[in-house]
């Protein structure tokens, strides 16, 4: 896993970069899975909820607020050195210090990403985290609890595309999931046509349904590429 661009800069993201950066990675993944339905399960939404997942038990979650400003992001990364399981740590109480000092403010999101890393210890569904970060209250960049790199290090580097400039992530989106030029024209269009609109549903058009219809190896993929796009409020698939 390539981390090398975010270590290389040791600040924290700007707040108002991470809604959009999950955005366009969502409307890229929908694109992807167009033509690969068994890699759907990688990024997903639960209403302000983003989720990600790798194959290899690594998972995290960002949770917004209502008008997208505020968050919390919390990731188990299973390699980390943190992980219990590969410490020989029995914890049965959840690992949760790594958001110990969210602000209150921020308590209610805390909460809600946290059901998302959950994990079955001795019958119970406990809380597992490696590394996480939240939205400053007064300042412009995200903040944690600890330095930047050791987010990345130990969770963040799930997210290495979406915290990174947009025009940046389009790039790196690109060649990750192997679009051609036209591919890359669609997931700009769509991301800027639906950050455009706000809380609003898009409806795609006849164009866009046919290059989305032309990706789609099969009726699997149309449905896994229809479904992620709704989870974005992009519809007409």
């Amino acid at each position: 896993m390539d981390t090398s661009q975010l270590h290389l800069n040791a600040v924290f993201p700007l707040k108002a970069s991470i809604w959009p950066g999950v955005l366009l990675a969502s409307i890229g993944h929908a694109m992807f899975v167009a033509r690969a339905p068994f890699m759907m399960h990688e990024q997903s939404w639960d209403g302000l909820n983003y989720n990600i997942q790798d194959s290899e038990g690594s998972r995290g979650t960002i949770s917004f607020d209502e008008n997208r400003t505020r968050f919390v992001a919390v990731f188990f990364l299973e390699t980390s050195t943190r992980n219990p399981f590969r410490a020989g740590i029995c914890v049965d109480k959840g690992a949760t210090e790594y958001v110990r000092h969210v602000p209150d403010e921020l308590r209610e999101l805390t909460d809600k990403a946290l059901q998302y890393v959950c994990q079955d210890i001795a019958g119970k569904n406990i809380p597992l985290v490696t590394a996480a970060f939240w939205s400053d209250l007064a300042g412009l960049r995200a903040t944690a609890s600890e330095p930047w790199a050791e987010v990345v290090t130990h969770g963040a580097a799930l997210v290495r595309n979406q915290v990174l400039p947009v025009d940046v992530a389009l790039t790196q989106w690109a060649i990750d999931f192997g679009f051609n030029p036209l591919q890359v024209s669609l997931v700009e269009a769509l991301f800027n046509r639906r950050i455009a609109l706000a809380n609003e549903h898009l409806q795609l058009t006849k164009s866009e349904l046919q290059v989305l219809r032309n990706v789609a190896n099969n009726e699997g993929g149309i449905r896994a590429s229809r479904e992620s796009l709704e989870e974005v409020g992009i519809f007409g698939l």
